[in-house]
């Protein structure tokens, strides 16, 4: 998609499941690992965009602390940065100041199926039908704000995926299908090239 890296993949605490999305990343596009430490120290400046992924919601806060916060805050306020919120990437966003959304907490492992909203998007390109099965990890269910656009729906009628301002927000894990880690690669080129 690109020849330089622009991507950076968070792996600090927190961000267990980075190895899944790194599986996806690796060999199709160019991304660099980033701890927490790094993020403090202002390496995101760097970057276009930050992958938070799915983890421990209550790791990530603390590891970051008030500075990796801030900096991530001046990433995409100041600097013009991206964001993909993947579960517990998700449920950080109003902490950071990603998202006015409520994310409410929901249990339970498995495969379900979510309504796309709009097939003409372009993290959609390629999908033949607005039904699709996805992985679900413990995400929040997600009831949008009014300035931010639901992409996709559970069978409840919240939505499982949102766009903010300059994010892409995952309450499931587009990672962990093969089916849909193409809206994942997508989001990436979505973001870091917008048309």
């Amino acid at each position: 998609m690109q020849d330089t890296t622009e991507i950076a993949l968070y792996a600090g605490p927190g961000a267990e499941l980075a190895k899944d999305v790194e599986m996806i990343l690796r060999n199709t596009i160019s991304y660099k690992i980033i701890k927490a430490h790094e993020i403090i120290e202002g390496m995101l400046e760097n970057f276009s965009l930050l992958i938070m992924p799915g983890g421990y919601t209550a790791n990530y806060i603390p590891n970051l602390k008030q500075k990796g916060c801030a900096a991530i805050k001046k990433f995409l306020n100041k600097i013009g940065g991206s964001y993909i919120g993947i579960c517990a990437g998700a449920y950080i966003t109003s902490d950071l100041g990603i998202s006015q959304s409520e994310m409410i907490r929901e249990s339970g492992i498995f495969n379900c199926y979510i309504e796309l909203c709009d097939l003409s998007h372009p993290i959609f390109e390629g999908q033949k039908t607005t039904k699709i099965l996805v992985y679900y990890q413990n995400g929040p269910h997600i009831v949008p704000h009014p300035n931010e656009k639901s992409l996709a729906l559970y069978n409840d009628g919240s939505s499982s995926i949102i766009e903010t301002k300059n994010a892409l927000i995952f309450s499931w894990h587009p990672e962990k299908m093969p089916s849909t880690a193409p809206i994942l690669l997508k989001s990436i080129q979505y973001l870091v090239n917008p048309k």
